[in-house]
């Protein structure tokens, strides 16, 4: 109305700017603030005259840090090993058909593939009961979907079959592993359990994405299984709870099941431990690490932010939740993706964030994971009128 005409923009540098327009604008403003124009140097645009000015950069683009990732909390997230674990309310892996095109191989005639009782996305748990006469000394396990797959009897640490992995320098969709049963472990004439951590990091391109994801062969030195169990992320398909998140951010860990990751979730009960200690007495299981932190940047700028893990070669695998969203996957042994960009709106840029690592330690081995959150780039400008939406923690639908 008054011949202003109103630019927006980002900015990593002061800059000259210059317009060519028509002749009824008389002043230019950049990101709400009034231009001041330098007539000589328009003149030298255009015979028909311009507009040229200096943009200047935000003094408080300066002023941007991110704060440290501290005070941690820290609790056990594999309570299915434990003796007192009742799996009652899992789903019977009781098929004996699959429409997946890779049939099993081996074992009993069941069919353990996860796809087939509603879990494909992320990590799936199983567990197969056998009554023990103690000469069970091992169990033989095929391991389809080239992911990691970690293996207990009951709460005695077995193996994990890596699949491709730099573990074992080759490109392999399948692992055939015997695992070995330490001396004790089995407890003869009893319900004895073998528990699969095993996860799941998508589907192939192509026909490959009607390839398993599971366990194709399952077999007892002696005796058999008497029944096995599947549980992965919480609801299955369609019944899961967290409908703003969608059907790919949340898998079958104990910790994702329970809304751990959650904002507001109540850790002050949990121990305090910093993500860098690892698991307690460097022993394979998984573990969820909590905490919050404050965010206050100004208005008018587009900060871009990263959660950065350490680049060291490590037997862990990370899922990293920022506001409940799962927004990367660590595998340290392999890599390459150590660092994930997270936006505003997923982050909250005035106000509290929470930050959950569920840490999956692959071997008992001390680890000792770092987690930092960077500032990339600071831009004046923005995008403005970002409103987050992170739904807070709810009981419903999580027992």
């Amino acid at each position: 109305a008054d011949g202003t005409l109103a630019l927006r923009g980002d900015l990593n540098a002061s800059a000259r700017l210059t317009v060519v327009g028509p002749p009824n604008v008389r002043g230019v403003s950049w990101n709400g603030e009034r231009v001041s124009p330098d007539a000589r140097a328009a003149d030298e645009v255009t015979s028909v005259g311009g507009f040229v000015g200096e943009v200047a950069l935000a003094g408080s683009v300066r002023g941007v840090s991110a704060p440290a990732l501290e005070g941690w909390k820290f609790k056990d997230s594999l309570p299915e090993v434990q003796a007192a674990f009742d799996d009652a309310a899992w789903v019977v892996a009781n098929h004996t058909s699959t429409n997946i095109p890779t049939k099993p191989t081996y074992g009993d005639g069941r069919v353990l593939y996860g796809c087939d009782y509603g879990f494909c996305e992320n990590i799936v748990l199983w567990r197969g009961h056998f009554n023990a006469t103690g000469s069970e000394k091992s169990v033989n396990l095929s391991i389809i979907g080239a992911f990691a797959a970690s293996v207990w009897l009951n709460d005695h640490f077995l193996n994990t079959s890596f699949g491709n992995s730099t573990n074992n320098r080759n490109s392999i969709d399948e692992t055939d592993q015997i695992f070995t049963f330490p001396d004790g472990a089995v407890l003869a004439g009893q319900d004895n359990v073998i528990t699969i951590v095993q996860d799941n990091m998508g589907l192939d391109e192509a026909n490959n994405q009607k390839s398993a994801r599971g366990v194709r062969g399952f077999q007892l030195n002696t005796g058999n299984f008497s029944d096995w169990r599947v549980q992965g992320k919480i609801g299955g398909y369609t019944a899961f709870p967290d409908k703003t998140r969608g059907v790919l951010n949340e898998g079958g860990l104990f910790g994702e099941r329970q809304g751990w990751h959650l904002p507001s979730f109540d850790t002050s009960s949990w121990e305090t431990r910093e993500l860098s200690a690892g698991l307690p007495n460097g022993t394979a299981g998984v573990g969820f690490f909590v905490t919050t932190f404050d965010l206050n940047v100004p208005t008018g700028l587009d900060v871009l932010m990263s959660f950065t893990f350490d680049d060291v070669s490590q037997p862990y695998r990370a899922l990293l939740f920022v506001n409940g969203w799962m927004m990367g996957k660590r595998v340290a042994n392999l890599g390459p993706q150590f660092k994930f960009p997270v936006h505003e709106g997923i982050l909250e840029y005035n106000g509290t964030n929470t930050v959950a690592v569920a840490l999956w330690a692959m071997e008992s081995v001390a680890l000792k994971p770092t987690l930092n959150l960077t500032v990339d780039t600071v831009l004046d400008g923005g995008v403005g009128g970002i409103v987050a939406n992170n739904p807070k923690w709810s009981a419903t639908g999580r027992t």
